[in-house]
């Protein structure tokens, strides 16, 4: 009882942990569910941003997976976090991203991508999402039969929201943007940006 609360916060990260790499998804949901009941949650996870606790922290535990590399349980982490938290925009963000990733083109996967960016629209994680989310729909440039703009308009605005924010530039949006810009034809464009990416991950503060 005379630990901290950052004490306890690393503890229950390192219990969560322990499960993901035992891959016991369902003890860390027990897990969770029993802190919650207790009104412990918000004490040991960052539950901040308001609605619902349990929610926010199986989008915690989500991002712990990534790190860990258990993508399954991030994935089915994220869509519970989603259930819970509708209007989450972050969750809504990495669970569309990964879904693009995997070769998901449903019309409901780009509304909830849709959704999410209209929750933060000048968050430049989200622009690169619906940046990619245009790309794989082929609409590469803002023109005819196109509304709004093309996946180079929101990659750069990315880039652009980043640099404003104070935030280190992505080598991942600058990589999605070379890819755009090849498929649009620009070739010198599309070498400067795969060289700027590859500049990054480079780097060794950027890899740390």
């Amino acid at each position: 009882q005379n630990w901290s609360r950052e004490a306890l916060g690393v503890l229950v990260q390192i219990s969560l942990a322990s499960y993901v790499a035992a891959d016991q998804i369902d003890q860390a949901y027990s897990f969770l569910r029993i802190l919650d009941e207790s009104n412990r949650l918000a004490l040991v996870m960052n539950t901040a941003g308001g609605g619902d606790r349990l929610g926010a922290a199986y989008y915690s535990l989500s991002v712990l997976c990534t790190i860990i590399g258990h993508e399954e349980a991030a994935e089915r982490l994220l869509i519970s976090a989603v259930e819970r938290r509708p209007d989450d925009a972050m969750a809504m963000n990495n669970l569309g991203y990964r879904r693009v990733e995997e070769g998901v083109n449903t019309p409901e996967n780009a509304a909830m991508i849709e959704r999410a960016i209209t929750l933060m629209p000048s968050n430049s994680n989200l622009l690169d999402t619906a940046g990619w989310l245009r790309y794989k729909q082929g609409r590469f440039a803002a023109g005819p039969g196109f509304e709004g703009p093309g996946a180079a308009e929101l990659l750069e605005m990315s880039l652009r929201e980043a640099a404003r924010a104070g935030e280190s530039p992505s080598a991942e949006v600058w990589d999605h943007l070379g890819d755009t810009r090849w498929r649009l034809g620009s070739a010198e464009g599309a070498k400067e940006a795969w060289s700027r990416a590859l500049r990054l991950l480079s780097d060794p503060n950027e890899r740390e």
